[in-house]
């Protein structure tokens, strides 16, 4: 962790500063006459790589990461920092100078990891009658008149919802695990301004659009607690560079309506957050017109809910905005929505030594008109073929 660490600092020496880590460690309390029974007994019963429990650790290793971080934060303030030619301009207010250092967020306390989430009445059940009809796994795959369509307009909780992204997976789970059929479908979204979305409609009409939206759909932060998005300092720091290294991925300028954000929450039941975040833009200027309330939703000044992502620990997600909100939202910007969607249809395989039957795979592309109705254009499909896989 150290070389990495002090890369951008050429004078200083990885193992002076491994040396100066272990005598504060010990300035610091640590007694290896107290403690090193115990840092032995967690080394011989849980093991000391990633396959031991998270809830335990060894005391010795804790004082080394509090000593070390002590010390990252003294370079930082005072030892030039050498910039690559590949990083971005210095930003107008610096940003943290450690990250991914912590091990809980304290915003999400209230979020339970084992909570059931509430049933999706919106999305679409699949009729696996027609599996059963199939000639074959391959004839059934190749079928493409039974794609699911989940609805972008919804009502949720007796409001009107639009949903800004979402993934979802159907699964015959009574099949073999090495032979589960599947469908799953990927929906993201990106704000364009009205004035240009017939220019956009054209681009996109007829264009597979699988490689782009598996390009723009990584749009993420690592870092920060997710009671600070977006204004915290690491959030700020990554944005920064985001804004450094976009690339458009159409000929008109379009955004992301959605960030997902990642971090770590080692002392909880699921050890890592996940969840779908309302992009920065929606928040306007800080203070922002949001606030996280600490569970799964967003609210604005007068605790009402606006939007709602389904979970924060992972699994299929998705994220919900209040219709009426976003609307008055999007004209006073004069903006829309366009929905980007990529759709799959396979048999899940543990193996695939003898083979498989082949994949289809199509995108699907929706937009909101100024009218608030919604157009679809026709779906763009590409077809993996099977093998000679003997069943």
């Amino acid at each position: 962790m150290i070389t990495p660490a002090v890369r951008d600092y050429p004078d200083l020496d990885p193992a002076a500063v491994a040396r100066r880590v272990v005598t504060d460690v010990i300035g610091l309390g640590y007694d290896p006459a107290l403690h090193s029974d115990f840092d032995h007994d967690v080394l011989d019963t849980y093991g000391g790589g990633r396959s031991k429990p998270k809830w335990i650790e060894r005391i010795g290793k804790k004082y080394q990461w509090i000593a070390f971080a002590r010390l990252l934060g003294g370079i930082g303030d005072h030892v030039p920092r050498q910039r690559g030619r590949w990083d971005p301009p210095e930003p107008a207010t610096p940003g943290p100078e450690a990250s991914r250092l912590h091990q809980m967020d304290p915003t999400m306390c209230d979020a339970r990891p084992d909570e059931a989430t509430p049933p999706r009445f919106h999305v679409p059940a699949y009729d696996w009658a027609g599996f059963s009809r199939a000639a074959s796994p391959a004839n059934w795959i190749a079928e493409d008149g039974d794609l699911p369509e989940v609805p972008v307009l919804i009502t949720s909780e007796d409001a009107p919802q639009t949903i800004l992204s979402g993934n979802y997976e159907w699964r015959l789970d009574a099949e073999p695990k090495n032979d589960q059929p599947s469908l799953w479908v990927h929906m993201m979204s990106r704000f364009v301004r009205t004035a240009v979305l017939p220019a956009l409609r054209e681009e996109l009409d007829g264009t597979d659009l699988t490689d782009i939206i598996a390009r723009i759909s990584g749009a993420m932060f690592a870092d920060g607690y997710v009671g600070e998005y977006p204004f915290g300092q690491h959030f700020a720091a990554e944005l920064h560079v985001k804004d450094h290294e976009h690339e458009e991925p159409f000929a008109v300028p379009t955004a992301p309506t959605t960030y997902d954000i990642l971090g770590e929450y080692e002392h909880s039941p699921v050890p890592t957050v996940s969840l779908l975040a309302p992009a920065p833009d929606l928040f306007g200027s800080a203070p922002g017109a949001l606030r996280w309330g600490g569970r799964c939703a967003w609210r604005d000044d007068g605790g009402n809910t606006v939007a709602v992502v389904r979970r924060v620990f992972g699994g299929q997600n998705e994220l919900t905005i209040d219709r009426a909100w976003l609307t008055d939202w999007l004209q006073q910007r004069e903006l829309t929505i366009a929905w980007l969607e990529t759709i799959g249809k396979d048999i899940l395989r543990t193996h695939l030594a003898n083979g498989h039957y082949g994949r289809l795979l199509c995108t699907r592309v929706r937009y909101q008109n100024p009218d608030g109705t919604i157009t679809h254009l026709p779906l763009v499909f590409e077809r993996i073929s099977a093998d000679s896989f003997e069943p």
